[in-house]
Order: structure tokens, then C-alpha cells, then sequence
């Protein structure tokens, strides 16, 4: 008795396109689920940080010390500070990169930091005294900040 070894082989072959296909399946649908994530975590980061650069371009010392009211000024900068406060640290804890991390949280810190300096030169300021030090070092801060916010942009870019 012969046996017919053709529909087993077809068989065999149809089981392993099977096998294969699902694994390529599974393979290429994976990669489309981390493209996706990615994409939509650089938008994320996007958004707090066209926030965070908002408010950086908004807190420039110079306007802070020339407006009208800067006292009402600072105090508005420092409640936005707080919206972006919270989205800013889950970038500097949530993201993938530990540039991105690292740089999240310097440019949290430097944010605190430079509104710090020009609340206290705020609160130096003499309403009739020319300005004092005290504002020179709050733009050196800001500096600073915007150094760190660039980085942190460009370092999310590569990301």
C-alpha cells in the first residue's frame, strides 16, 4: 500500500505559511502600536512644551519690570506656571529617553528659579530707585532657562 505523501506535504506547508503569516501579522502590528505610541507621546510633549515656551517668551524680565502692574503681571506668570508645572514633571518622569527626563526637570527647575529671581527683585524694587542688580540676575537666569528649554526642545526632536 502506496501512500500519497502530496496532500500531506500541502499540508505541512499550509500549517507553516500559517504560523509564519501570524507571526509576521503579529510583528507588523506591534510596530504600528509603537509608532503610534510614539507619535502620540512626541505630541504630548509637544503641546507643554509650546506651553512652557509660551510662558517663557511671556516672563521676560524686561516686560515684567517695564508693564504698568508687574506685581499683577508676576503673579499671572506664576499661576501659569502652575498649569504647566504638572504636565512638565510627568515628561521629566513618564518619557522614555532619560535626556528628555533629565532635561524635563531642569527646565522645571530653571522656571521656578528665574520667576523666583524677578519676584524677589519685585520685591527689592524701590518705586523711584533705578533698577537694581537684582533684575540683571533674574535675565541671567531667564537665560539660563531658555538654554535649558532649548535643549530639552531639540533633545525631544531626536527623541
Amino acid at each position: 500500500m502506496a501512500t500519497d505523501w502530496a496532500p500531506i506535504v500541502q499540508t505541512g506547508i499550509g500549517a507553516a505559511a500559517a504560523i509564519g503569516g501570524g507571526f509576521i501579522g503579529a510583528w507588523w502590528q506591534e510596530r504600528g502600536q509603537r509608532r503610534i505610541q510614539g507619535d502620540q507621546r512626541r505630541e504630548r510633549a509637544a503641546v507643554v512644551l509650546a506651553e512652557v515656551t509660551a510662558l517663557f517668551e511671556d516672563s521676560l524680565p524686561y516686560l515684567v519690570q517695564d508693564s504698568d502692574d508687574p506685581a499683577g503681571m508676576l503673579a499671572a506668570l506664576l499661576e501659569r506656571r502652575e498649569k504647566v508645572r504638572m504636565p512638565l514633571l510627568m515628561l521629566a518622569t513618564g518619557h522614555p529617553s532619560a535626556r528628555v527626563r533629565q532635561l524635563a526637570g531642569t527646565v522645571d527647575h530653571q522656571l521656578a528659579t528665574s520667576l523666583r529671581a524677578m519676584t524677589l527683585a519685585l520685591q527689592a524694587a524701590d518705586g523711584d530707585d533705578p533698577p537694581s542688580g537684582d533684575w540683571e540676575m533674574a535675565r541671567g537666569l531667564h537665560g539660563t532657562f531658555q538654554e535649558a528649554l532649548g535643549e530639552l526642545i531639540a533633545s525631544i526632536q531626536q527623541a
